[in-house]
């Protein structure tokens, strides 16, 4: 790897950012936590690195983060292998 293959991942990093629709992100926020005052919980997925970001802002939720709350209610649907297969099965493994 050459410095200049770092600086282009880095460019291309702050160029996917620079797209992020702050808007969006605000809203699902907001959807979010309008569901879990209802009594939902939200489910995130991914695959790859996505499935470890999403394990990890679950367990952020259920945890503590920041300060002492009560968990709110939050799985990564990845992490529960026989959900996991049997999704994947149903859409042809």
């Amino acid at each position: 790897m050459q410095k200049q293959d770092v600086e282009s991942y880095i460019k291309e990093g702050i160029e996917a950012r620079n797209q992020i629709n702050a808007e969006q992100v605000y809203e699902l926020g907001i959807k979010a936590a309008e569901r879990i005052k209802k009594g939902g919980k939200l489910v995130l997925f991914g695959n790859g690195g996505s499935a470890a970001d999403s394990q990890h802002i679950a367990a952020e939720l259920v945890g503590r983060f920041e300060k002492e709350r009560k968990p709110l209610p939050a799985m990564a649907l990845h992490t529960n292998t026989s959900s996991l297969t049997a999704i994947a099965n149903d859409y042809s493994f």
